[in-house]
């Protein structure tokens, strides 16, 4: 290395601004591939009958119009979708495309799950369970996931995601409601 590339000390610092862009895109690319896991939780009031909101949990028209952001939902066997998501965490906006998956199913008030998706500015595996409680004529959705984020959605988005989902969560279980009383 103190010689340079042909064997000379003139090459020298050609060779030494060499490795320190190598080393300082090592460190950019480090940051790209950051990865952020964490736990998410909350529960949501939706007055509809337990019966109702677990009919609409497991349609898939009625899913894509109340997940934000979702342009497709597919069903592609019992337990398996395909989705397109258009959703913005912060300063990352990004079109998903991804599968989820029906880990387990407990009618009529347990559904176990994982996420998968990836875009160009990253990448998203979740697990998640939603357990559904009567109350008053209504039903608490009790809802958790460990969702981890990786890329640079982890690095700029990643200390959004729980207000994201907070609020997205909300949106969803709005639009459930709507949804569940037509049932």
């Amino acid at each position: 290395l103190c010689l340079g590339l042909n064997g000379t000390s003139q090459a020298r610092p050609q060779l030494l601004l060499l490795v320190g862009k190598c080393l300082a895109n090592a460190q950019y690319f480090r940051k790209l591939l950051y990865t952020r896991a964490m736990q998410i939780d909350g529960v949501n009031p939706v007055r509809a009958t337990r019966t109702q909101v677990w009919t609409a949990l497991n349609d898939p028209e009625v899913l894509a119009r109340c997940v934000p952001g979702v342009k497709t939902l597919t069903l592609i066997d019992q337990n398996t979708f395909k989705m397109l998501l258009e959703i913005a965490i912060g300063p990352v906006k990004s079109k998903f495309d991804g599968k989820i998956e029906i880990l387990e199913r407990i009618e009529p008030d347990t559904v176990k799950l994982s996420v998968s998706a990836k875009a160009p500015t990253g990448i998203v595996n979740a697990t998640g369970t939603v357990r559904l409680e009567e109350q008053d004529g209504g039903t608490l959705v009790h809802w958790a996931g460990e969702p981890k984020l990786m890329g640079m959605l982890a690095t700029l988005g990643g200390r959004l995601i729980e207000g994201v989902a907070k609020q997205q969560a909300g949106i969803f279980f709005g639009k459930l409601e709507e949804e569940a009383q037509k049932l």
